[in-house]
Parts: C-alpha cells; structure tokens; sequence
C-alpha cells in the first residue's frame, strides 16, 4: 500500500512528537534527580558544579548528540528524496520534500523549548 506525501508527513511528525517526550520524560528524570545529586555532593565534600558536571551532564549530552544525529540522518534522508525527485522532474514531489524539510529543521528540541 503507497501512502501519500500528506500521509507521510504526518507519520514523521507523529514520530517525532513521540521521541520528543520521551525526551522530555528523560530530562524530566535529570531535574528531578538533580536534587539527589546536590545531597550527594555536599555530603562528599566536592564542589556542586564539580560534582554535577562529573557525573550527570556527560549522559544528558551523550542522550542530546544522538537525537541531533538522528535529526541530521532524517534531515539528510528527505533531502536526498528531494534531489531524487528532481533528477527524476516531479518537481511536485521535490517541492512537498523541500517543504518536508525545512520543517524538520525548524522543530526545537526538548532542550530548546521546556514544556509547559
């Protein structure tokens, strides 16, 4: 069964709302053990910032570079069915692609836009 570009598009954006909270429920869980990790460290005697940076950014920014690269691969996949579209001369498709695009690159990330 084919599906249409307006179909399609909908199937990506259903997708990346459910990536974005589970996100959200990810960074959620670092707030809200952050208090945890402040006990942590005042009872270790090492600095707060020391302490948090040591122990808990690494994984958050490890968690935030593969949704980029993923954002990136997706990005780079609807691209490049754009380019094919237009070799091919469907210059309607290239343009719902192209369109396809520039949304995805406009979508914040979790980090971007905290929710509400």
């Amino acid at each position: 069964m084919t599906t249409t570009p307006r179909e399609d598009d909908e199937f990506e954006r259903m997708r990346l709302v459910a990536q974005i909270e589970r996100d959200r429920l990810l960074i959620t869980q670092y707030e809200e053990h952050q208090a945890f990790y402040v006990a942590g460290s005042r009872t270790a005697g090492t600095s707060l910032v020391g302490w948090i940076m040591s122990m808990v950014d690494p994984h958050i920014q490890a968690l935030r570079d593969a949704l980029v690269a993923e954002h990136a691969e997706r990005i780079a996949e609807v691209q490049g069915w754009a380019d094919e579209a237009a070799a091919r001369g469907d210059l309607e498709r290239q343009r719902w692609h192209l369109a396809h695009v520039e949304r995805l690159k406009a979508m914040p990330y979790p980090w971007e836009h905290p929710a509400a």
